[in-house]
Parts: C-alpha cells; structure tokens; sequence
C-alpha cells in the first residue's frame, strides 16, 4: 500500500512539540522552546475538511493519521507494522531541512492516509481538486521494521518489537496525598450571597471571550452557545448535526467537567466528579448518557518531585477510572500533555473530561426557560457532606428518569447543577428568556453547593405529577418552585432582580473580555457621535418613507417579473430556467459554501461549487479560465464568507475582489448581469463586493476614497452572535421579492471587519437611492447603534447594501446559515429570512 501525505508543507516549526509539552519551563523557554511551537494554518485546514468529507476521496482510504505529536515519524509510524519512509519527498516550506528534521517536525494541516497502489493516482488527483498538495512519502512493508531514507541512505531502522514496548521501560513510585480541607459551607440564600456567587471568577459571564469564536459556521448548530430570547443563558453542551444535506436528524455531543478547587482538595474525588459533571451536562441536553465515550486532558505539576509528585496525577486518574469501570464508559482518547510547571510555580492538578455520543436532534432541549407557569425542580442524590464519595446508583436512577421524560418530549429545559449551585444556575436559567422564578418556602437546602451530577429541569407538569413519576422511577427530586413572567427570583423573605443579578454577573470579566454590548466598551461611540447616528437612523426612514411612496400601485400588484435596469450595457438575455445554476467559487478560506450549497438546493436552485485552484502559480491560469466559463453557464454569482486567506492586512475579501477585478472574471460577471444574472455576497463575500467595485459602482475597479467600505469592528475583535435586521430597501430587488419592508429577522453573524463606513454625504445618499438593504435593529424592528444590536457599530446600521439595479447585494449576516430544526433555544430563529428563496423565485 501507499502512503500519501495530502496537506502542508513540512517547516522546522514544532520541532521537540511533543516532549516539550511535557517539561517544566523557567525564564530561558522563550529562548529555547520557541522551535517548538507550531503553526497553524486555518485555510489549509478548511481544504483538508472538504476533501475528507468527500465520498470519493474517503472511501479510498484504508488508513490516515494526522501529523501532530512526533511528526512524519509517528504519523506515519503508527499506520503500519512494516514501514519504509523516503524523506526526500516530503513537500518543505524551504531547504535546508536535514533528514531527523523532516522526520520529527510538527508542521500542523497535513493528513498521512493509506491507499491501495491502484487508487493512488486517483486519490492525489481528487486532493488537487480541492486546491491541496498531495505525494507518496511512503510505502507499506513486509518487513516489520520502521526505516526511514534521506538522501539515498537509512538514518533510521527501528524494530517494530521495540516500538511496540513504548521505548525503555520505566517505574516511579507514587504516594497518593490524603485529602484536603473542604471548602467553605454553603451560604444561606440572600440576595448579596447570590449576587456574591454569580460574579465569582467560577460562575461570572465569559461572553466577551465566547463572542470570539464562531458558533453557527456551517449551519448545524442545534443549541447556541448563549440562548433564550435575550441569548444569555449558557449552553450546558456543544450539539450540532452531522455533516450532510438533505435531511440530517443525528447529532453529536460534546460536553466538559472539572472543578480545580476539588481537584485540588481531593484529586481522586476530582477525577471522579469531572467525569459525572460531563455526563449531567449530556443528560441536561437530551442526550443518553449511557452511550457517552470519554476523552481526558490532564495538567500537574513536574513528576521529578518524589512520590507525593506522582500521586496526584494517579489519583485523579483513579477517580476517574472508577467512574469508567462502574458504568462500563470508556475513554477513546486524551491528551497527557504535561507540562504545568513554570519555575517554583506549578498549576492546580487539572484532569478534564470530555464526554462525547451521538443523539437525535429531534430530543435536544436547552437550558433557558422559555416561559412562565413551568414546574421547576433538582433531580440530585440526598445531601451529602463535603468531599463526599458519588452516589452512582442514585445518579443513574435520576439521569435515567430524566432521559425518559425527555424522550416523551415531557421536559421544556434542564442544566446541570455545578459550581454556584442550584440558586446560580437558576439565575442563568432565567436570564436567557427574561423569566422570572418564584421559589417554594420548603425549597432545597445548599443553594450554592457545586452538587455535581444533580439536574435543574423545568417542565409544564404539576408538582404532584413530576414527584409520582420519579418516585416510581427511583429517582430523588427537590420542588424549586415555579417560573413567572415577572423578571425576578423570589423566595419567602428576600428577592433579586433579573437585571441586578446580571449586572453581577457581567461584572467580573468585562474589563478583560469587553463584550459588544457594553455601552463603555473599547472603541464604542461617544454621546455626541451616537446621536447623530440616531439622527441619521431617522433621516433614513423618512427617506426610505419617501421613496416608497414614489414605487408605483401597479408595479406593486403586478404578477409579472419586474424588469431591472442592469448595471451595464444591455446584451443577450439569459434563460430563465426554473432551476437556475448557481456558481459558488471555493476561494482559499472561505467556509460558507456548504451552507450555500445547502440553501439554494432547497430553494430548487443547481449549486454547483468551483475551487479556485491555486497553489502554484501555473495553476492560476487555468482557475481563472475556469471560474470565467462557470459564471458564464450560471444565473446566480454567490460569493461566500469565511477568513479568506487569513483575513490579513488591508482588510478581509481583498484576494476575491482581485480575481472579480480581473478582466476575464470581470467580463463574466458582465455577461451574467446584462442578461437576468444575480450576485450575492455574504460576509467576505460583502467585503469582495464593496472592495472590488461591483456593489456601489455596478462595475469592476478600486473604489474611491470616498466610497464605502468594511472596517474592523468598534469593538476591536471579532465578534460571533445572533443579531436581528429589519428590511427596508425600497429598489424592488430580487433578493427582496419574498421579504416585505419592515419585516424583521434574527440571523448569525461571525465577522472581524463588519463595520460599514463612509462619508455622511454617501451613506445619506445610498438610503435616498434605496439601496439600504437591511439595518440592524432590535426586538421591536427599530435601527439601533447599540452594541447589543449593532454588534460592528455599522453606520446609520446598515447591515447590507443593493447595486444601483438591485440585482447585486451585500451583507453582513449569514442567511445561508438558516436549517430547519437549528438554533433551537433561540426564539426567532425558527423561520428563515426569504433571501435566497427570493433570488431562486426570480427565475420562474
């Protein structure tokens, strides 16, 4: 068999990566271990995923490895018992690599994969139709040795017996600590002791960090990470669909549990409780626990200390092989990267667990309450003391009894009960929806007691009910009380606002993860700068008011096709088919093809997706002819988002507005708009847009100085959340056919250079021309600048523009992200902004 290594380029970075990760570091590691860091590179890590996904390219393979720890030596070393490496053909990034560097480097984004002689060829050709290098570096061997060639010598031949004992054989003794003092009993419940608990550094909002992170790429994520109409409760568990279109109703679930101040009292009972925080995570979104795998991360200080060094690491891992064994729950995988120690200083004893299974969408619920008039109660083992040995049979029986109601559909929301207790995460509970909850008199004891694996669950049944059906179940229920409309907690002598609790809770970390809503953020406006921009946000309705009124009756009520003005001279029509082609270009970094595909597909659209390939400058040629002749076969142009070559200086989408600058592509998209042609663009697609000309001009070339364009956003970062945008253009566009004006809608949007700027002069004239697209507003529709709704601080909040015709649009969020069944603990999220639907609808 061949082995192929498909991907990057092999440098000197990550050199010594994997026995450095497990070494203690002083002042001089700067210095030393700076070869030892590896650099990643998103883009090629994007083409590795498309090709993987591919059926033909994956049912070639018989094996693969991915280049991390050990590099060429140990990706490639652990496909096969019998192996002979030819260094010399391994793509480089520059010369001058000798043969144990080309073995050992950790150069990240490269795949090794084992394929039969007969479908190497094959396989190498379907990696360069993703825009990815691809060569035989390998081949597999009878002889059961690992041989590695560099210049027409062996500079290494292992006997495989010897790598199969994992090297020289070593022993360490290791005295496990007693444990240590508990924590501090629990407060009694008061409003400054709750509010006391949701600002610790433990329970306090980590928003600002969250937003940096795009959490709905690719269109399959089933719960938010924030959720509830406010999208401020956090999710217990990372859930999204598998890839697939069509119709996909299987989703994986991932969730995490530690606690560093038990793992550092106890490191046995932390390793245990790590693992049943992760599975009460699970069972809180609907999934079965009992089909859970694990994966373990593990951080301790320097091992070269004597025995009592050693017995840390050993009893966390004790604790969590009880978990394992008494449940029949294996761990799949883990990370012993050890390396925790900086001169004198070594971090707490940290052992993650990662709990993984798959479920059916159709039974995930979220942690926010959705409404008032629910049965609130805590599934939980009875009391115990602090430090206490888990109650595993008292456990399965409440997680078992939860999963039952939540395969009858029986439970509105649940979250685990961790860190904060049951009082603070009732509170994260309401603050997503704005729902209050009025506690009973006899409500549980140890408010903020972390009791690990018990459950909050709220669910439209009486109290009597909920405490029958778990009394026949086995399992041990607590009455919390009910949810109410009025945002408060209340309990018998005391209360505490939603808004004050928030306010402690937000607190903590927002000098240090600003957040795009904080009127006092990095960057945000000033009051004199924010009331113009209201000033301007009432100029555009009147204009827009006023330019709607000039739009015809008839031209309104008439059942035929309006004909645009195209943005340039007129030519020979298009057909319209009923199902038009839609040319998606594959750029280096972008993401949002998928989703694209997806959409017009069930629009009844043709998508049909064309990687512009260019990882040698010979190939630039033929991608340029190729994507010309494309366009020129389709109606519909989209142009995709994502981090388009790194999102590097000068803006994101600069390469993309090149190649549509370029006269053949140019002349193309001329082609395609002189007859009905349409041209979309979302994200760096909106970026391409702008900066290519396109879009304010209606034809290629550099914008002007004056003209608009993308900057990064106000906050300085960016940002990832789901905004809201109201629909206002009154150019009777394609793209706008099925969205009335006025209508409003909540959509993702993930973007670092969202910020649309200009002149006053020309911004005011883009909405008397009608060509604002959409603005971002808030609940009620209303254009908003504030943060919480303008989340870039866009101009006058425009959220996307229109060509002079109305046949090209720009815009920020993701409307091609929308899936039926996504999203599911954000209210809005429900129905899908008629975009594409639209564009599709022109055609027919």
């Amino acid at each position: 068999d061949a082995v192929i290594l498909v991907g990057g380029r092999t440098g000197r970075d990550g050199i010594g990566g994997a026995a450095g990760s497990s070494l203690p570091h002083d002042e001089g590691s700067l210095g030393k271990a700076g070869a030892e860091v590896q650099k990643g590179n998103p883009p090629e890590e994007r083409k590795l995923q498309r090709l993987f996904r591919n059926p033909r390219a994956s049912r070639l393979i018989e094996r693969c490895n991915d280049f991390g720890a050990g590099g060429a030596a140990v990706a490639v070393g652990e496909l096969a018992e019998g192996l002979l490496i030819d260094l010399d053909a391994l793509p480089v990034k520059y010369t001058g690599l000798d043969g144990l560097e080309l073995a050992l480097s950790e150069s990240q984004e490269r795949m090794a994969v084992v394929v039969h002689p007969a479908n190497e060829a094959p396989f190498i050709r379907l990696a360069q139709e993703e825009n990815l290098e691809a060569a035989r570096i390998a081949e597999v061997s009878s002889r059961k040795r690992l041989r590695m060639m560099w210049r027409g010598k062996c500079i290494i031949d292992l006997d495989r017996r010897l790598l199969d004992t994992n090297g020289v054989r070593r022993f360490a003794e290791a005295r496990i600590p007693a444990p240590g003092a508990p924590g501090p009993g629990s407060l009694k419940l008061t409003p400054e002791a709750l509010k006391t608990v949701l600002s610790s550094p433990e329970t306090a909002c980590r928003r600002g960090l969250e937003e940096r992170f795009d959490g709905t790429v690719g269109g399959t994520t089933l719960l938010s990470p924030r959720g509830g109409r406010h999208r401020k409760t956090p999710a217990e568990a990372s859930v999204h669909l598998f890839p697939g279109d069509g119709k996909v109703e299987t989703a994986g679930v991932m969730s995490s549990g530690f606690d560093p101040h038990l793992t550092e009292a106890d490191p046995f009972r932390g390793g245990q409780f790590a693992l049943i925080d992760a599975l009460a995570a699970v069972c809180a979104v609907g999934a079965r626990w009992r089909d859970v795998r694990f994966s373990l991360q593990e951080y301790f200080g320097r091992t070269d200390r004597g025995p009592e060094a050693w017995g840390l690491p050993l009893a966390a891992l004790l604790g969590a092989l009880t978990v394992q064994r008494r449940w029949g729950l294996p761990a799949i995988g883990g990370k012993d990267s050890m390396s925790g120690s900086f001169e004198d200083m070594d971090v707490p004893p940290t052992l993650i667990a990662f709990a993984a299974c798959a479920v059916d969408s159709r039974r995930v619920i979220g942690a926010a309450f959705p409404r008032e008039g629910l049965t609130v109660c805590l599934v939980r083992p009875r009391p115990a003391g602090p430090l206490a040995p888990p109650d595993f049979d008292a456990l399965a029986a409440g997680w078992d009894w939860v999963s039952s109601l939540s395969e009858e559909g029986r439970l509105a929301c649940a979250a685990r009960v961790s860190v904060g207790g049951w009082a603070g995460k009732t509170v994260l509970m309401a603050l997503g929806g704005g729902i209050g909850l009025r506690l009973t008199p006899d409500h549980p004891s140890r408010p903020f007691t972390a009791d690990y694996g018990g459950l909050i669950i709220a669910a439209p049944m009486p109290p009597e009910e909920l405490t029958g059906s778990a009394r026949e179940a086995g399992a041990h229920i607590e009455l919390i009380g009910e949810t109410i409309a009025e945002p408060v907690l209340r309990w018998f002598d005391g209360e505490l606002s939603l808004t004050e609790a928030e306010n402690a809770w937000s607190e903590t970390f927002r000098s240090v993860w600003p957040m795009s809503d904080d009127p006092s953020g990095p960057g945000q406006q000033n009051q004199s700068e924010e009331s113009q921009e209201s000033k301007g946000l009432e100029g555009s309705k009147q204009s827009n008011k006023s330019l709607k009124s000039q739009i015809s009756q008839e031209s309104k009520e008439s059942k035929e096709k309006i004909i645009l003005q195209p943005d340039t001279a007129p030519g020979p029509a298009l057909s319209s088919p009923a199902r038009p082609r839609v040319c998606i270009p594959v750029f280096p970094g972008t993401n949002g093809e998928d989703d694209a595909r997806r959409a017009f597909h069930r629009h009844g659209a043709v998508p049909r997706e064309t990687v512009f390939l260019d990882a040698r400058p010979e190939h630039l040629e033929d991608a340029l002819k190729n994507l010309a002749a494309r366009i020129r076969e389709s109606q519909i142009l989209f142009i995709a988002g994502g981090f388009s070559a790194g999102d590097e200086p000068d803006g994101a989408g600069k390469y993309i507005a090149a190649v549509l600058r370029e006269p053949r592509i140019a002349d193309a998209v001329h082609h395609l708009l002189s007859g009905d042609g349409l041209i979309l663009g979302i994200c760096n697609g909106f970026q391409a847009l702008i900066k290519s000309g396109w879009l304010i001009n209606g034809a290629p070339g550099i914008p002007g100085p004056d003209s608009p364009t993308l900057m990064p956003n106000r906050i300085g970062h960016h940002v990832a959340r789901i905004i809201r945008t109201v629909s206002l253009s009154t150019i009777p566009s394609p793209w706008l056919g099925k969205i009335s004006p006025g209508s409003v809608h909540s959509l993702p949007v993930s973007h670092g250079e969202g910020r649309l700027a200009a002149g006053e002069s020309r911004i005011e004239g883009l909405f008397r021309e009608g060509r604002a697209a959409f603005q971002y507003c808030d609940e009620s529709g209303r254009p908003s600048m504030a943060g919480a709704h303008n989340p870039n601080g866009s101009a006058m909040a425009v959220e996307g523009l229109l060509s002079p015709c109305g046949r090209i649009l720009g815009k920020m969020a993701h409307s091609e992200r929308w899936r039926s069944g996504t999203l599911i603990d954000v209210p809005g999220m429900e129905t899908e902004q008629p975009l594409i639907a639209g564009g599709v609808q022109w055609f027919r």
